[in-house]
């Protein structure tokens, strides 16, 4: 019979999740000994930096990267890189050691509750119930991580399920691209086509979404000014691009002015819209249209203006 750790290994291979970065403690230990030798792992000194390193490699590749990290006290240590994760839409799994199950009612040193802690900045946090479902969480982790819109998923799991024996596990293929509604897209088509002066706000989900050269495409078929939405995390639009006006500023009553000139706004893959001052204005100037494209059912929900289509922003 395999173990845990045997099927463990085989679905982050499977996934194609070879690359561990991380810093270990004793938690770890059981996981990572003997590490397969189709495996790299990448030590960092500090655990900032290995969460870093997993949210550089998996906005490069497009795909989720795996972290491991030492109980609550390095997961507080890397609580920083979770929450840019969150907010640029990297995905990772990041797992932790857990103390040993046999005495954790007891309290020990090590044992943890980093689940509750990392909550509020991950798609998804869990300790399994057993050790035998180890593997199936990490496939299911990975599956959410990947998920638009892409990001952090936490697991927990405790030092001694990696020796119990567990049945292998077969990886499924789940296809995440979610299309917008059509018929919402030819209400936006109608407005462009009648539109005297239209912008575009360029945003970080255009990267994540693929559709950096549709984006330039549409522009220039438009011939539309283009703004960046404000604090952007990711590269949204060429900064030496003819049609580039540069940046949106992060205040209400500042933003509405700038984009006071255009009969239509179409927002691609971004908030409606992101704020750091509290300059209270309108979030859109009155007479103005606005549509939103993302990929963010909760940042469609939570649009000041407008009307939010729920898609992948390449495919729009």
């Amino acid at each position: 019979m395999t173990t845990v750790r045997e099927v463990a290994y085989q679905v982050l291979h499977d996934l194609g999740m070879t690359m561990v970065f991380g810093n270990p403690g004793s938690t770890e230990l059981p996981f990572l000994r003997d590490l397969p030798s189709d495996f790299s792992y990448v030590l960092a000194l500090h655990e900032r930096t290995a969460v870093g390193m997993g949210l550089g490699y998996a906005m490069a590749r497009g795909r989720a990267a795996f972290v491991n990290l030492h109980s609550i006290a390095s997961v507080g240590n890397g609580l920083s890189g979770l929450v840019d994760a969150h907010y640029c839409h990297a995905p990772l799994v990041v797992t932790t050691g857990q103390q040993d199950r046999r005495h954790i009612l007891a309290e020990p040193f090590l044992a943890s509750r980093a689940v509750e802690v990392v909550k509020p900045y991950v798609k998804w946090a869990y300790e399994p119930l057993r050790a035998e479902d180890v593997p199936a969480a990490i496939a299911r982790g990975f599956h959410l991580a990947m998920q638009p819109p892409m990001g952090p998923v936490f697991i927990s799991i405790p030092m001694d399920d990696w020796t119990h024996e567990c049945q292998p596990l077969h990886v499924r293929e789940v296809h995440q691209t979610t299309l917008p509604d059509h018929a919402a897209l030819d209400v936006v088509v109608r407005a462009l086509n009648s539109s005297q002066n239209t912008a575009l706000v360029a945003g970080s989900q255009i990267e994540e979404d693929g559709g950096w050269h549709e984006v330039i495409a549409l522009a220039e078929h438009l011939s539309a000014d283009v703004y960046q939405q404000p604090l952007a995390s990711r590269w949204t639009f060429p900064r030496t691009h003819p049609l580039f006006r540069g940046g949106l500023l992060p205040a209400q009553q500042p933003l509405t002015n700038q984009l006071a000139g255009h009969d239509l706004v179409v927002v691609l893959g971004a908030p409606v819209f992101l704020y750091y001052a509290y300059v209270p204005g309108d979030a859109i100037a009155p007479g103005t249209k606005l549509f939103q494209i993302t990929n963010s059912p909760n940042e469609a929900a939570s649009a000041l203006a407008g009307t939010s289509i729920v898609g992948n922003a390449a495919a729009a």
